[in-house]
Parts: structure tokens; sequence; C-alpha cells
């Protein structure tokens, strides 16, 4: 278990898969501003 603050403890695959959906999600923000600027956004690559 690690130490992620104010006493709250998680899993190592807990931290891997928060930093994974917080990754996809600024991911998917950036690309609707992007787009909206009407800018083609570049290909994801893992």
């Amino acid at each position: 278990m690690l130490d992620i603050g104010e006493g709250r403890k998680a899993t190592g695959i807990e931290v891997l898969s928060w930093a994974f959906t917080d990754t996809a999600h600024h991911r998917g923000q950036a690309e609707v501003y992007l787009r909206v600027k009407n800018i083609k956004p570049p290909r994801y690559v893992f």
C-alpha cells in the first residue's frame, strides 16, 4: 500500500489506474479544445 496523502492509502495498481485515466481525461479535453480551434489533434500513441 502506498500513502497518497491525507491518511489515504492505495495499491500500486490503483495508482497506475488513476494515472492512466487522468492522462486520458486531459488528453480528451485537449482534443476537444484543438477541434474547437479547427486543429486536427495528433494521433494518440501509447
